[in-house]
């Protein structure tokens, strides 16, 4: 049996794009759908974290569970077929409870930004745990939710030479075998004249053999994934340029855009450099990161 897709929910209108999008996505792989509203641990007293008081109150308690339930029954009436079911955590932290939730998870889903538990995903410190410290990928989701939910069209995913890159394409392999949607494969490269450093002389460079080993590179980390998904339609996309402007530009109404959490040339840093907050805040599509620890649970 396939992990659930699970969902961070906190009432928010941001959050509810992302339960419609983890419910597409629960059915795409026919598994479970979890919804999870993480609430502040009491402490002694009654008192949590912030050193309030209002945790103890039943009312709020009863009003946190009667939104997980309404949020429960319309997305199972929305979603025909799959599983949904509603979890009201007490967690210390919002985001080790769904790094948690992500070991026993097919993909895990966030919000671009919340109220509550949620605050600050996609910007803060949260989205930024999640992602690098996940068991299982971790899409980010950023359409305004009056749009619909963009469960067609292509699947692009950043490719490099780092062992991570690897992760990322078997994830959108599967995306887009999932969707029946072409897979867009972009790997950047930047054409920089290389010098002498002490007298700052042009040395030779070779574009077109730089672009034809960048190429041969490109082909050579796609070969297993065509052979085990022959049924997916491949684009590979070979550009000159910076690497986020590139991604964003070839991620244009893409279903989603997957990168690695860390990458080696184009793509280094990504999710905790500037290349993530790049791609990450701007782009117009919701974003799969694959973490070092996905990589490792599928080498096993």
């Amino acid at each position: 049996m396939r992990g659930p897709v699970t969902v961070g929910y906190d009432g928010s209108d941001e959050s509810r794009f992302a339960v419609r999008f983890a419910a597409g996505e629960a059915r795409l792989r026919e598994c479970p759908l979890h919804i999870v509203y993480a609430s502040p641990i009491p402490l002694a007293g009654g008192r949590h974290f912030s050193g309030a008081t209002w945790y103890e109150s039943g009312t709020v308690r009863e009003a946190i569970q009667e939104m997980m339930d309404e949020i429960v029954e319309v997305t199972s009436r929305e979603t025909s077929g799959v599983d949904v079911r509603g979890e009201v955590v007490d967690s210390m932290t919002t985001g080790g409870t769904m790094i948690e939730r992500s070991r026993e998870s097919s993909v895990v889903v966030l919000g671009s930004r919340g109220r509550g538990g949620f605050t600050g995903l996609l910007l803060g410190s949260t989205s930024a745990q999640v992602a690098a410290h996940a068991h299982c990928p971790v899409v980010i989701t950023r359409r305004p939710p009056e749009q619909d939910t963009p469960q067609a069209g292509r699947v692009v995913v950043g490719v490099d030479d780092s062992p991570l890159s690897q992760a990322a394409l078997r994830f959108g392999f599967e995306s887009a075998a999932l969707r029946d949607a072409d897979l867009v494969a972009v790997r950047v490269w930047q054409y920089e004249i290389p010098t002498i450093d002490a007298a700052a002389v042009p040395i030779a460079f070779d574009q077109e053999y730089t672009e034809e080993r960048e190429k041969a590179n490109l082909s050579e980390a796609l070969a297993g994934w065509r052979q085990e998904y022959p049924q997916v339609t491949v684009i590979p996309t070979l550009v000159n340029g910076d690497p986020r402007r590139r991604l964003l530009e070839a991620a244009q109404g893409a279903a989603v855009l997957v990168v690695a959490s860390r990458g080696r040339g184009g793509f280094a840093s990504l999710v905790l450099g500037s290349t993530s907050h790049a791609v990450v805040q701007h782009a117009e599509v919701p974003v799969a990161v694959v973490s070092p620890h996905v990589y490792e649970s599928a080498a096993e």
